[in-house]
């Protein structure tokens, strides 16, 4: 997956806050921010693939779909 940068796409994690929800004793959220990973990017030998580099490396997301549903 390449963003419309033509980098592979970046992890990002969600800042969350608490806020208060009117008058009662509730609290909701809000985004504080929004954090990119800055973890190189998973290498992967693929030398017929179009975007790989002159070794035959091609740069791929630095998502791990396995830590993304533990944490």
């Amino acid at each position: 997956m390449v963003s419309s940068n033509g980098q592979p796409y970046r992890a990002k994690q969600v800042v969350f806050s608490t806020t208060p929800v009117g008058q009662e004793a509730a609290n909701g959220v809000r985004v504080t921010q929004v954090i990119e990973d800055k973890s190189a990017p998973k290498q992967v030998y693929d030398p017929k693939h179009p975007l790989a580099d002159e070794k035959g490396f091609v740069a791929m997301p630095n998502v791990n779909v396995v830590e993304e549903w533990s944490t």
